[in-house]
């Protein structure tokens, strides 16, 4: 005797709930992102107008200065190996704190170093939450949802906890990617 068979196949039924549309998911999800966009400029950007970039601890003694040297070595169309102004001399490239293979990195060679800065800020934020809120979303959670883990994640914990060490934080903003 055979046990009882299982069947794969659900029956759904669609339910028309009046007022709604099919693209309300899609409004919800634009809302979400432009959310996601806006905070990390609130928070960076209007500050850095302002005269006030948030620069704090080791990044304003380490992780800045040394961005600020790899970009002008960049700009200067040498590739940013090595540091002449600490020791006797330190590689550069190979620096964690220097980031010069990191591709924000650039931006230090086009740019002043604060917009720089505050540019790789609101990038990193910005990757953070997006990155979040679209693996939330391809779990099929709602947008509502989605956004609020994305917000928590960017802006709660392990990122904001290290605002102090861009190497790290930018690391860590592409793991939900």
């Amino acid at each position: 005797m055979v046990g009882p068979e299982l069947s794969l196949i659900t029956r759904t039924t669609t339910v028309h709930v009046p007022g709604t549309r099919a693209s309300g998911h899609r409004r919800g999800d634009l809302l979400a992102i432009a959310i996601l966009v806006a905070l990390p400029v609130i928070v960076f950007g209007i500050p850095a107008a302002l005269g006030h970039a948030v620069l704090p601890g080791d990044d304003l003694t380490q992780n800045f200065p040394l961005r600020v040297l790899a970009g002008r070595q960049i700009r200067g169309g040498q590739l940013p190996l090595f540091d002449p102004y600490i020791w006797g001399g330190a590689p550069l490239l190979a620096s964690w704190n220097a980031a010069a293979a990191y591709p924000l990195t650039f931006l230090f060679a086009v740019l002043p170093g604060t917009a720089a800065w505050t540019l790789n800020m609101i990038v990193t934020w910005a990757v953070a939450g997006l990155g979040m809120f679209f693996f939330l979303r391809a779990l099929r959670l709602a947008s509502l949802p989605s956004l609020l883990g994305a917000v928590t994640f960017a802006f709660a914990g392990a990122m904001p906890a290290h605002v102090a060490h861009l190497g790290l934080v930018a690391g860590l903003s592409w793991v939900p990617v």
